[in-house]
């Protein structure tokens, strides 16, 4: 888990829900799971129900569509499969300073507030939102020290289809992220962009890194 997640270019997104085991067991299997595949693996647990978690596999290539190789304790719910928008491919480090790599969620970031918002664009709006998306994301990173983490990812099988992962140093950083005039001008566009509104879970907290 070493290297920076940074110089993944892939994402695979797996939900999945725990059956039996206790949580140190099972993040010691995935811990093993992902140093012999080579990824960098984070795992996020919901905060409305601690069984249900997200396995995100950071790759340097494309992955394989479905699961890989999951613990039998863990039970895949679904799977998806992203290429990283923002930061750029070639973005190794933050240009403000305050912006952090997966191993800085270790320690004091433990309390991070997470969340993977859900969009789904009208074709001929993918290019404009694409734009509209890293313009707003360079803004969070620049303006919003509270916000930790904005990366916008688009689908690899379907371009209309993208998420953005979030995480908050505190709840406060949402809240003030949904008062910022960037944000403000991208919800009032996405009327315009999106087939069906964005969706996103209940927030997660991140328990492996």
């Amino acid at each position: 888990m070493a290297d920076d997640f940074l110089s993944r270019l892939y994402l695979s997104l797996t939900w999945v829900k725990v059956t039996s085991g206790g949580v140190s067991e099972i993040l010691g299997l995935v811990v093993r799971r992902s140093s012999d595949m080579g990824l960098h693996t984070e795992v996020l647990q919901s905060r409305e129900d601690p069984t249900t978690w997200i396995l995100c596999d950071y790759h340097r290539d494309v992955p394989h569509e479905g699961p890989l190789d999951l613990p039998m304790t863990l039970k895949p719910l679904k799977s998806e499969i992203f290429q990283r928008a923002f930061p750029s491919p070639t973005a190794t480090a933050s240009a403000s300073g305050h912006w952090l790599s997966g191993d800085d969620f270790v320690g004091p970031m433990e309390d991070a507030l997470y969340y993977a918002v859900f969009f789904d664009i009208l074709p001929q709006h993918v290019v404009a939102f694409a734009q509209g998306l890293t313009e707003e994301a360079a803004a969070v990173e620049h303006l919003e020290l509270k916000t930790a983490r904005f990366h916008l990812w688009q689908n690899t099988t379907d371009a209309s289809r993208w998420v953005v992962l979030e995480a908050f140093r505190e709840a406060a950083g949402r809240e003030e992220h949904a008062s910022m005039p960037h944000y403000l001008k991208i919800r009032a566009q996405l009327e315009e962009w999106q087939r069906s509104p964005r969706s996103h879970d209940t927030g997660y907290s991140l328990i492996l890194s």
